[in-house]
């Protein structure tokens, strides 16, 4: 049944009703050929995004169930790595991506397969430039340099018949589980290097664990990676507040040589340079910072606020710095850019000329990757200085801005309202005004001489603050 020219070889019979269904029993008789079937029926398929729903589900379970066995894991994984490149399945976290990811922890893994195995496939993962299959690898690094908490989400893959059930593979030592933990970190540092999205999430992944790995006596390669990330890309927030929490959190019980190279660590982890303060202590401050002391909260928030300040000070003194910047305080995710602007629109000259750049860095970002608390600061610090402070939006023709074009529900303002939001609303372009596209408030009192008596984009809480200072910029 599962040889070629079998009622199962080939995608199009796999598709029959009730085919693919077999394939995980069949694979516990004979897990050789079924392994053998599947690379068959995906090697057929021009598209693997149309290898979806039912029949994703069947050839997922069978090759979890095939990738148990350590004889048969290598070709498994690898088919179980490309359902998950080709991921249909987002929504959901026991998908391909998962389940690859399961098979890699050094405790509970989801195969019996060695650690010397399981390194062969994810080195040989790695070696790619495609970042799907990095996204992928990322994840199942990350799995792989876990030491605290082990779960397996599914269970059933290690049942094959009558036979007795299979164990996952456990390290015979202490010895030789560091050290397929220290496999899977520094392979995973070398994706944190890069310099792209999918070193972000690197980053992201693995400044987690250095609290931990640092904690369970692994300083010694905590310091190698540390070193290896920051010399590639200066900024690591992530590990600044893992390092800084073993030091609030874990230093009590740990030896003194640790914790003093601990410090050592979280001074190494500065940034250098002023685009990298602005990355790290402005767009991605450290929740925790500055990490490391234990201070009462006010005081904490006190030191967070008086830091971007300082940033932002620096910066009004290095304006092609700051120039450089813009486009990455206006896009994706933000700490402190809406402080940061306040400060920036209040204090510089020609405030006219960065409305315009910061109007520029925004037309630069993909729409879902847009994030306004920048220049919504910048207007709320213009607005201290200024009695007008929508004149530089103004200054520009329609025709030359990105605020142009019909604002369903607003069109009617731009005669008679052009100090209020229905104008702005109407200026944005094809804006459909979603509040929540902003986080950084202002006091209502500032949008009062605007407010509208029909504006969609106005909103305030129980506060009676605005829920967001520019609300109106989301436009389609």
């Amino acid at each position: 049944m599962l040889g070629p020219q079998g009622p199962l070889d080939g995608m199009e019979r796999l598709r029959s009703p009730g085919n693919a269904g077999v394939l995980s029993h069949l694979a516990e008789i004979d897990a050789r050929r079924a392994v053998d079937c599947i690379r068959r029926a995906l090697d057929s398929v021009p598209d693997m995004a149309t290898v979806r729903d039912e029949i994703r589900w069947d050839l997922v379970e069978a090759i979890e169930k095939i990738a148990f066995l350590p004889e048969t894991f290598v070709d498994a994984a690898s088919l179980m790595l490309r359902l998950a490149v080709n991921e249909t399945e987002h929504h959901i976290s026991n998908n391909a991506t998962g389940r690859f990811a399961a098979l890699f922890p050094v405790l509970g893994g989801a195969t019996a397969a060695d650690g010397a195995s399981r390194k062969t496939l994810l080195r040989d993962a790695a070696k790619t430039i495609d970042p799907r299959q990095r996204t992928v690898v990322v994840g199942a690094l990350r799995q792989g340099a876990e030491t605290t908490y082990f779960s397996r989400f599914v269970v059933g893959a290690e049942t094959h018949g009558s036979r007795p059930a299979l164990e996952p593979w456990r390290p015979d030592n202490t010895e030789e589980a560091s050290e397929y933990v220290s496999f899977c970190v520094e392979l995973l540092a070398e994706e944190a290097a890069c310099d792209d999205d999918v070193g972000v999430e690197a980053r992201a992944e693995l400044g987690h664990e250095l609290r931990v790995l640092t904690s369970s006596g692994l300083v010694d390669l905590v310091e190698t990676v540390v070193g290896r990330v920051v010399d590639a890309v200066g900024s690591w927030p992530e590990a600044i507040e893992s390092i800084g929490n073993f030091l609030r959190f874990d230093a009590a019980g740990m030896p003194e040589e640790v914790v003093v190279r601990a410090r050592d660590m979280i001074q190494r982890l500065q940034p250098a340079t002023l685009s990298d303060r602005i990355r790290g202590l402005v767009s991605n401050m450290p929740w925790d910072y500055p990490n490391g002391e234990d201070i009462e909260y006010d005081d904490q928030a006190r030191r967070q606020l008086d830091t971007v300040r300082a940033i932002a000070e620096e910066a009004l003194h290095d304006l092609p710095v700051l120039a450089e910047n813009l486009p990455q305080l206006c896009s994706g995710s933000q700490r402190w850019a809406g402080v940061f602007g306040e400060y920036v629109g209040a204090r510089v000259e020609t405030p006219g000329d960065w409305f315009r750049r910061i109007e520029t860095a925004l037309r630069g970002t993909p729409d879902e990757g847009r994030n306004f608390d920048l220049l919504s600061g910048f207007l709320k610090g213009l607005s201290e200085r200024d009695a007008d402070p929508w004149r530089p939006s103004r200054e520009r023709s329609p025709n030359q801005s990105i605020w142009r074009g019909p604002c369903p529900g607003s069109a009617h303002a731009l005669e008679s309202l052009k100090r209020t939001f229905d104008w702005l609303s109407m200026a944005c372009g094809r804006a459909l005004c979603r509040p929540g596209r902003c986080g950084n408030g202002a006091p209502a009192a500032f949008f009062r001489p605007y407010r509208p008596r029909h504006s969609p984009c106005y909103s305030t809480n129980s506060e009676g603050n605005t829920a967001s200072t520019v609300c109106w910029l989301s436009w389609s």
